[in-house]
Order: C-alpha cells, then sequence, then structure tokens
C-alpha cells in the first residue's frame, strides 16, 4: 500500500532556516510558515519587528498552495484570466490568500505539504519561498 506522507518538523525547521537565512542577507524582516499536505500548520517563524500581520498571510499562503497543490502564483494568474468559479471559490474561504508566496512542497508526483512566506514584495516572498525549499533540498514547484 503506497501512502502519501506529510512534510516533517525536521523538514520543516531547515525549510525555515532558509527562509530566515534569505531574509537575513537581504536585511527583511519577514514570517515564514510550512503546512502538511491537509494545510495543517506545522511551523511558524516571525523574525523580530515583523509585522504582526505577516505570520497569518504566510499560513494562509501556505495553506493555499497546499489545498491546491499549485502555487499562489498559478492560482492567482488563473484568476486573472477571467475564470470565475476560481475567483468565487477562493474569496468563499477566509484562510485562502492568492498572491505570490506559497508554494506547495513536493516529493515525487505528490504534495507533501507547503510553504508560505509573508514580509517583502510579492517576487521577494516567491523567492524567498523558493530558497528556502532549495535549502531543505526539494524543488520549487511554482507552476502546476
Amino acid at each position: 500500500m503506497n501512502t502519501i506522507r506529510d512534510v516533517t518538523l525536521e523538514e520543516a525547521k531547515r525549510i525555515l532556516e532558509g527562509a530566515l537565512e534569505y531574509a537575513e542577507e537581504r536585511g527583511m524582516t519577514m514570517s515564514f510558515a510550512v503546512v502538511e499536505r491537509l494545510g495543517n500548520l506545522v511551523a511558524v517563524h516571525k523574525m523580530d519587528n515583523a509585522s504582526i500581520l505577516f505570520p497569518d498571510w504566510a499560513i494562509r499562503k501556505a495553506f493555499t498552495a497546499s489545498s491546491f497543490a499549485t502555487s499562489t502564483t498559478a492560482l492567482a494568474d488563473r484568476i486573472m484570466t477571467n475564470k470565475m468559479s476560481y475567483a468565487f471559490y477562493l474569496k468563499s474561504d477566509p484562510r485562502l490568500m492568492y498572491i505570490k508566496g506559497g508554494i506547495p512542497i513536493v516529493e515525487g508526483e505528490e504534495c507533501i505539504g507547503a510553504v508560505g512566506v509573508s514580509g517583502g514584495t510579492d517576487e521577494q516572498d516567491e523567492e524567498c519561498a523558493e530558497a528556502a525549499l532549495r535549502h531543505a533540498g526539494f524543488l520549487a514547484n511554482l507552476q502546476k
């Protein structure tokens, strides 16, 4: 029997370590979150002096990426192409956030969780999430 696993706490710590390294190298104050494949929080980190809003936004981005097994960038692109069914669904659940910075953690063909980043520009959040996944040995899956 093939079972799908979830991202572990140790893997989440490595992902957060990579995100923190990215932010510190750039003098940024950000927050990062890792959720497992069902969207439950595994770990979150708020840097000193980061906005009180950033942890929640990071969690929401990770939750969104995990729920749809795709990046929040790809979801935002779909919404911008006037696919109203996506827009309606995404706006119907306050846990969802469809701006850059949420990327699924993929192992083989399966989503085992997601990382979310908040605190920079959309592009910086996405770059930080990508760097965090690379640091932990995962490939960033932006378009799925």
